[in-house]
């Protein structure tokens, strides 16, 4: 029986494969990470200011913006790990990444350069994950578009 060119080019997905173990505690930690930041940027806003300065109604608006993404990235991140939504988890991850990667890019240009080196290590810990994470992989234009 000829199965005919379409089904030649796509494998079927293995039932059994999926991401290696430290993925999930991974994502559990990064998690974390982005729910205890949300939680001090609204108990504490002090705590994301230079020594000395001034928290202001402005600093506490801002905040209360960090807390808002940092608290929704880490539910997204645990949601998609308890559905196993591979993709979309890695999906998720690629944009937590992308969003260290410009707070690197801003902490850097405005001489935080203390807190580069953790935020690195945390975009290449969201890069790893996203990467073992997805069941197709993330550098084909072919695994973003909607399957058929």
């Amino acid at each position: 029986m000829h199965t005919g060119p379409a089904s030649e080019s796509r494998p079927a997905p293995s039932a059994g494969a999926g991401p290696p173990r430290w993925v999930s505690p991974a994502v559990c930690l990064l998690a974390a990470l982005f729910a205890a930041g949300a939680v001090i940027a609204l108990v504490r806003p002090g705590l994301l200011a230079s020594p000395g300065a001034d928290v202001d109604a402005a600093t506490r608006v801002y905040a209360g913006y960090l807390a808002s993404r940092d608290a929704a990235l880490a539910l997204a991140l645990v949601t998609l790990l308890v559905l196993r939504a591979r993709q979309m988890l890695a999906a998720a991850l690629l944009l937590a990444a992308l969003i260290q990667l410009v707070d690197v890019v801003v902490d850097a240009a405005t001489g935080r350069l203390l807190l580069v080196p953790g935020l690195v290590v945390l975009a290449a810990v969201m890069l790893a994950s996203a990467t073992r994470s997805a069941p197709r992989p993330l550098w084909r234009i072919s695994s973003w578009r909607d399957a058929s």
